[in-house]
């Protein structure tokens, strides 16, 4: 079974959809490797930055029911105000908890 909001196409016709968006990017997929191999520079190591542990559970202590509460607003202008109202809030927070340290 294919699930999608398409109500009016049958699950043939969306999965052959899908099929032919997997293909075309397949091919994409597969230049983007010939050019790899034909420049044939190694691929760069990043850095990934790091979490500050404590911060990060501080940041959702304090804010992961409200946030969790704010997405759950079924209308999406009020769901937005709820949850740019969560982000607002929370500069003042960091403020505050960092400069503690």
């Amino acid at each position: 079974m294919v699930e999608s909001g398409a109500q009016e196409l049958s699950e043939d016709i969306m999965l052959q959809a899908l099929l032919k968006g997997h293909e075309a990017i397949q091919e994409l997929v597969d230049f983007q490797n010939y050019i790899v191999a034909a420049v044939g520079k190694e691929k760069a190591e990043v850095e990934l930055l790091q979490v500050d542990a404590d911060l990060k559970v501080k940041i959702e202590t304090a804010y992961y029911d409200q946030l969790a509460k704010a997405v759950q607003v079924e209308e999406k202008l009020a769901r937005e105000a709820a949850t740019q109202a969560v982000k607002r809030r929370s500069p003042r927070f960091l403020s505050r908890t960092l400069c503690r340290r």
